[in-house]
């Protein structure tokens, strides 16, 4: 283990950029750097242009700013090949997903910055997403339920429940999307390069290539997508006013509640502290900026996953294309997007209506990489 100790003392001098100029990344692709007065910072170069104040060597090591062991605050301690935390005693510098940066005892996704060339880190940061294309917002949420699932068919168990779905809502149009019917959905709309991303996700991770699926369909028809386990005991004409963009909800996660802690995600703690925003029921208008920001920021996830930082299995899901990427492209736009917030459980919806067959090996188990 190498410890390295820095401070700022005085300006840095004048730093000629080459291949052997490293920087820090963070989870969320950008350089982790720091002031003039030792503060830290995150943020995309693109938005200075300027060489980060905070580089090092090939090894790890700091160029600078100047180390002084006598006066000594911060640790960059290697942890991996590649993997990095910086410390102050035992609390480790956290890169929030808003820019801020703070000191938490915990060391998660966050918390680990990865050794990257600073010319490779820029062509990477900078490098343009798939364009999306371009979808004609609509100013009411359609009438129309989406559900999918991997087989070509319904699931036998679901039936029932799609059943009495459609009778409490005759007036909407429902759709069932196969695995088939998705692939051809994204090529249809979002050409090969997408449909490349999503194929990227690895086969038996079939939630999160859901997830993308569910982002890409509504954001491109509107309507709403209710999980094929899931279900709702009152007609969605009863839920879905006429002047409704969106409908956001997050869990009833109390003590006292039937779905206690749940979306409460180290993850989100200092940025959203009640919990993800509930993406296994998406209710909004075609075109809205909200699914614009999930797809963009799931596409990026995929392109940059690694596991190291984003795990595999649950969290790995969660944090690549799931409630946690859903909940953290959402909430800087709650104030300038049309929305309403509702209570999904009160308004009757149900997130388990149809159990899942106990011999299904489940993607929560997996440890291999969510993105191949």
């Amino acid at each position: 283990m190498v410890e390295l100790y820095f401070t700022v003392t005085r300006p840095c001098e004048a730093f000629v950029i080459n291949e052997e100029v490293y920087v820090l990344i963070s989870a969320h692709q950008t350089f982790l750097d720091v002031y003039g007065n030792g503060e830290f910072i995150h943020h995309r170069t693109s938005a200075i242009r300027q060489l980060p104040t905070l580089v090092l060597d090939r090894q790890g090591q700091v160029l600078r700013p100047t180390i002084n062991e006598d006066i000594a605050t911060y640790a960059v301690e290697q942890i991996a090949e590649g993997l990095y935390v910086v410390r102050s005693g035992n609390l480790h510098v956290s890169a929030l997903p808003d820019g801020r940066v703070a000191f938490v005892p915990h060391r998660g996704t966050w918390e680990i910055f990865h050794l990257k060339a600073y010319n490779l880190a820029l062509q990477s940061i900078l490098q343009d997403l798939p364009a999306l294309p371009h979808t004609i917002s609509s100013s009411a949420i359609p009438k129309i339920i989406h559900q999918t699932s991997k087989s070509l068919e319904p699931p036998p168990e679901c039936q029932d429940n799609i059943n009495r779905l459609m009778t409490m809502n005759p007036g909407w149009a429902y759709r069932y999307w196969s695995h088939r019917d998705a692939h051809d959905f994204i090529y249809e709309y979002y050409g090969w390069e997408i449909l490349d991303a999503y194929f990227k996700i690895t086969a038996c991770y079939g939630a999160a290539r859901a997830d993308l699926f569910r982002y890409l369909l509504v954001y491109q028809i509107g309507g709403i997508y209710l999980d094929v386990k899931s279900s709702v005991t009152t007609p969605f004409d009863d839920i879905v006013r006429n002047d409704d963009q969106y409908l956001l909800s997050q869990w009833r996660n109390g003590e006292e509640s039937r779905y206690r802690g749940f979306g409460l995600h180290a993850d989100l703690v200092n940025v959203i502290p009640d919990g993800e925003y509930q993406q296994w029921h998406i209710i909004a208008a075609a075109g809205h900026k909200f699914l614009e920001a999930v797809i963009l920021r799931v596409l990026r996830n995929i392109d940059s996953y690694r596991v190291e930082l984003d795990g595999t299995g649950w969290i790995g899901v969660l944090r690549t294309t799931g409630p946690i990427a859903y909940s953290l492209a959402i909430h800087p736009h709650r104030k300038t997007q049309l929305h309403r917030m509702i209570d999904a459980e009160k308004a009757g919806f149900l997130f388990k209506a149809v159990p899942r067959p106990e011999t299904t090996a489940h993607y929560t188990t997996f440890s291999i990489p969510i993105v191949s």
